[in-house]
């Protein structure tokens, strides 16, 4: 392609295509050569074996749900759908109007499916997503796009995009690498003319075109057709090239100018259109011939933006509703004709109401939220105010897609304004239920209307609405208020056939019933399950009990029962588009990972799930994802992160009134105090957490750790008998329920107790069994802790040997595990101990007692009948024997120490 002045921009192009990452964006103001810039990197990409898929969207094109993802994927898209899963088939399907769906896919979903097919697509060749004029991207195409290349952009996944300087691209890509397409100079716009024109231009003619278009080509262009500024005319010309163009189309024929406002009014136009919407093939060819229209392929396009633009902008308001008119009579499909009423129509008309009605339905069905309460918006305006019925029912509708697409504030307004006017009852119950479902950032209002609604609504009403008041003084903390609501909800639920707000109302009873020390109640989650029934696809609501039973497993230690349950609903939420489970999955993988001291794995899971909470605008999600945040970082010693994400996570449950997260934050700061060795304001926090649990009252110990960290602050400080009487509550909730992470830490503070009243013996004894309960649990933070423990106990001891090794391995398991501060603490402490350190791979003597009896062969039940201990702490001292011979079966063993005695002698 011959570009014309625009070389040092098309090797900029080059480059990213050679570099074979990102996302590149060519801006510049209208009619500055943005797109024969692209056009030139669309050639360049082909030759070099990118697989181009192209979208050249309209301003007229904004209006219609994924237009812009269609003229990309629907070329290719027969491949790309053999490729997919079956739900992310029949999303993309439903988006690209292959298929009508009975049930609503959430733009999520689409944009889950449009992530998968450009990942299959790029198989075989990268793919490069080139779109022209990015800013007229419609909105349900926009998330889609913007989604997939958030995630996937790299050598693989590329964009190619100009952007009008002013109006935004619309993606949502953070950063992209950019272009700027600069004015031409005088010598280029006299080539440009001379290719164009075909016009030889004098030197003065040349410079007077470049001042008046500030080097911009396509103005330069319309001046020289204007051909005043070639006559060295004295009268004044256009100022701006909007002028020039308005000068320019008041010049054409009427007819002309009629068939000008039918291409610009509609986002694909075609020959068939136009004639079908009345307008003459003399008047199509007289705009083709005017240089006005250009083919492209079956369809007609403006030659360029900006006179499609002008066209519809010079039109009267009466003018445009009359085309609109016109081509929803010459559209067949209803969903192209909606937006064309929608434009067409003043005034009341229930008939088109109803006809938008039904196609804001399809618009959200298809996972375009945005264009169907565009669409809804319209359908509500056109409903006259005797019809109360359907203007409830689209109101309600159209609320429900504000809310989704965020503007809450509004949704609010109109469901207040809709139960204001309604006679108490039934009907009116189940608006203040929605108004409720979306007013959930001031407790105190809905506690307030759900109040309205169970004195109003009938009986299927009512289930739902306890389990709505429920929910919510469950998050506020008042347990046993929840769980008697819930009790009632339940019930209730089953007898009307509510099966969904009978699962949840199961799923949370059982969620209620741990958080008040009764266990995990697996039989009330599994009859939960029953109730639900087969999974239908509805991820967020569907998957609670399997979703409460990950987290109990998770805070009760039982890390590897968790984590299936957890893989598995992050596919569904990846499969699905479902990006309220994908934060709740991935929340609870930080968490999880967090605990199994696997740093990468839990840093990455927290920044993804606060990222997708911030992206969602959900402060309950963000502040569920930060709470868990904080502890991850926290544990890991990154003292600033953990107090920002607490704080943020606080400022958020204190608006919201989410107590749980509250002093699940609290008891965060707590531990980071303790961990830092500031002992009093950890205490103030500590005693705040168990102060709060005492009154709500939640007697469960697992979701916090305040409990035993508090009492090793008191040991710390000299109050032993505080801490005893802290341990003997401790110990008395969790015994019944053998929950051992507590009886762990419960164990190691009793140790520390005994050493500070100087019985070395109990204090050994005990810090064993510490190590003996914490060997059942998958978490090295613990372990370290106790390490350390019994360490410093050795070293007070005088056992320099015994204490070097004890601490050496505490600092291998708390740095294995990123828990930085306890490490530095575990090595300060060994750092007292004087003498020469044990040679690296030594035994202590338990060790090599154990090492000798299980190469002859013992069992691990065997050797501690032989030692007097118990198997389970044979088994951790096995462990880290295994560790210090780099062996990793009892034979290796065998032979190790085998070989170790042969070199003696």
């Amino acid at each position: 392609m011959d570009l014309v002045g625009r070389q040092a921009e098309a090797a900029q192009v080059a480059r990213f295509l050679e570099d074979g990452a990102g996302a590149l964006v060519i801006e510049g103001v209208a009619g500055v050569g943005k797109t024969t810039v692209w056009l030139a990197g669309l050639e360049l990409a082909r030759e070099r074996g990118l697989r181009t898929l192209v979208a050249q969207p309209t301003e007229a094109e904004a209006q219609f749900p994924y237009a812009s993802l269609a003229d990309l994927i629907e070329p290719v898209a027969d491949e790309a759908l053999r490729l997919m899963p079956l739900p992310q088939r029949r999303a993309l399907e439903v988006a690209l109007f292959r298929r009508d769906s009975t049930t609503t896919w959430n733009g999520r979903g689409v944009a889950s499916a449009t992530l998968t097919a450009l990942k299959a697509l790029s198989i075989d060749a990268p793919i490069l997503l080139a779109i022209d004029d990015t800013q007229w991207v419609d909105h349900a195409s926009a998330d889609a796009l913007g989604f997939a290349l958030r995630r996937g952009l790299g050598d693989t996944l590329r964009l190619l995009g100009t952007e009008r300087t002013g109006v935004g691209g619309g993606l949502g890509l953070r950063d992209p690498a950019r272009v700027t397409v600069a004015p031409l100079g005088p010598d280029a716009l006299r080539e440009v003319i001379r290719v164009k024109l075909g016009l030889e231009l004098r030197r003065s003619a040349v410079l007077q075109l470049a001042a008046r278009s500030g080097g911009n080509p396509f103005f330069a262009l319309e001046l020289a057709r204007d051909g005043r500024v070639l006559a060295d005319a004295d009268g004044p010309l256009p100022q701006s090239l909007e002028a020039l163009l308005s000068n320019r189309l008041r010049d054409v024929p009427r007819e002309v100018r009629d068939a000008l406002l039918v291409a610009a009014a509609h986002r694909t136009p075609s020959a068939e259109l136009l004639e079908a919407a009345g307008v003459t093939d003399d008047a199509v060819q007289r705009a083709l011939d005017l240089d006005l229209l250009v083919p492209a392929g079956d369809l007609l396009r403006f030659s360029h933006p900006l006179i499609a633009s002008s066209v519809y902008g010079r039109a009267t308001a009466a003018r445009r509703r009359e085309v609109h008119r016109r081509l929803a009579s010459a559209l067949a499909d209803p969903d192209e004709q909606a937006p064309h009423l929608a434009r067409a129509t003043v005034g009341t008309n229930e008939p088109v109401a109803s006809e938008l009605e039904t196609a804001a339905d399809r618009a959200s069905r298809r996972g375009a939220p945005r264009a169907a309460a565009d669409l809804a918006a319209h359908s509500v305006r056109l409903t006259g105010p005797t019809e109360h019925e359907a203007l409830r029912r689209r109101t309600m509708a159209l609320a429900d897609l504000l809310a989704v697409t965020g503007e809450g504030e509004e949704a609010r307004r109109l469901l207040a304004k809709i139960a204001q006017g309604m006679p108490r009852g039934a009907e009116r119950a189940r608006v203040l239920s929605r108004l409720a479902e979306w007013a959930s950032a001031d407790s105190d209002f809905v506690i307030d209307v759900l109040n309205q609604v169970l004195s109003e609504a009938d009986e299927a009403g009512r289930a739902f609405g306890l389990l709505q008041l429920a929910s919510l003084r469950w998050a506020r903390g008042e347990v046993d208020e929840a769980a008697r609501l819930f009790e009632e909800a339940a019930p209730l639920a089953e007898q009307v056939g509510d099966a969904p707000t009978h699962a949840l109302s199961l799923t949370r009873l059982a969620v209620l019933g741990f958080a008040r020390g009764e266990g995990v109640n697996e039989e009330r989650i599994r009859r939960a399950q029953l109730v639900r029934g087969p999974y239908r696809g509805l991820p967020s609501l569907e998957v609670q009990p399997e979703m409460a039973l990950a987290e109990a497993w998770v805070l009760t230690g039982e890390l590897e029962r968790a984590r299936p349950i957890l893989d598995r609903h992050l596919e569904l939420a990846i499969e699905f588009g479902d990006d309220r489970l994908l934060g709740q999955v991935l929340a609870e993988i930080s968490f999880l990972e967090c605990h199994a001291g696997n740093v990468d794995e839990a840093e990455t899971a927290t920044a993804q799930a606060i990222e997708l909470a911030r992206q969602l605008d959900d402060p309950s999600l963000l502040a569920y994802a930060l709470c868990f945040g904080a502890r991850m970082h926290a544990r890991f010693g990154q003292v600033d992160a953990a107090r920002h994400a607490a704080d943020e996570s606080i400022e958020l449950a204190h608006r919201a009134d989410f107590e749980l997260f509250r002093i699940c934050d609290i008891d965060v700061l707590g531990y980071l105090a303790l961990s830092l060795g500031q002992l009093d304001q950890a205490v103030d926090y500590l005693e705040q957490v168990l102060e709060r649990m005492k009154e709500l009252p939640w007697r469960e110990p697992a979701p916090v750790e305040a409990h035993h960290n508090l009492a090793e602050v008191y040991v710390r400080r000299g109050e032993l008998d505080r801490a005893e009487t802290l341990l003997d509550e401790l110990e008395e909730i969790v015994t019944p329920t053998g929950r051992v992470r507590s009886l762990a830490g419960a164990a190691r503070v009793r140790g520390s107790i005994a050493a500070a009243r100087g019985d070395v013996d109990a204090a050994l004894s005990l810090l064993e069994k510490s190590l003996a309960i914490q060997a059942r649990l998958p978490e090295p933070h613990e372990s370290g802790r106790t390490l350390l423990a019994l360490g410093s106990l050795l070293r007070r001891a005088n056992r320099k040997r015994a204490a070097r090794d004890t601490l050496e391995e505490a600092v291998r398991t708390l740095d294995g595990c990123g828990a930085r501060l306890w490490a530095e603490h575990a090595q300060a402490e060994l750092a007292r101990i004087s003498g020469r350190p044990q040679r690296a791979g030594a035994l202590t003597p338990t060790e090599q007692q154990i090492a000798d009896l299980v190469a002859a062969g013992r069992s691990n039940h065997e050797v501690a009948r032989s030692v007097s201990l118990s198997p389970k702490t044979v088994e951790w001292n096995l462990s880290k024997i295994y560790r210090k011979l780099h062996v990793r079966s009892r034979g290796e063993l065998a032979a190790k120490l085998a070989d170790r005695r042969s070199n003696v002698s």
